[in-house]
């Protein structure tokens, strides 16, 4: 996914990939937007509910029309998990985006030059398929 559609420099040259691992995504947008701190790459990761609408609407809507590559910061429940299913109302394509699993990682987050305290945190990473209001798969994942 070349970086440029993420909003960084356009100049930088085809080969320069935005391909962060999710420990990459945790520590270095996640953790940041969540605690509201400043953070001068947030741009390549969307504020929106990435369930509001089916998939191809989300990524239009966010300028990833011609692509099946998005990040996406968005809500959670009252306790921090997502719901097992979300419907899409049939006016705006109508499906369900269907929770299939987690996994949960742990990360340890170490200062520059290793002086200061450890940060030991926990991330869910869950994966939706987008199911048509028939309840047949159309092909999208989301992780």
């Amino acid at each position: 996914m070349e970086a440029s559609r993420f909003g960084f420099d356009p100049s930088l040259p085809p080969a320069c990939k935005f391909d962060p691992t999710d420990a990459d995504i945790v520590a270095y947008y996640l953790l940041p937007r969540a605690v509201g701190h400043s953070n001068p790459h947030a741009h390549a990761v969307i504020d929106a509910d990435p369930c509001s609408c089916p998939p191809w609407e989300l990524m239009r809507r966010h300028g990833h029309a011609g692509s099946d590559h998005a990040f996406f910061f968005g809500p959670t429940t009252k306790h921090g998990s997502h719901r097992a299913s979300r419907t899409v109302p049939a006016g705006e394509g109508g499906g369900t985006w269907h929770g299939q699993t987690s996994d949960e990682t742990g990360l340890v987050l170490v200062r520059r030059g290793g002086d200061g305290p450890e940060i030991s945190l926990k991330s869910k990473k869950w994966q939706f398929s987008y199911l048509d209001s028939e309840r047949r798969t159309t092909g999208w994942v989301m992780h």
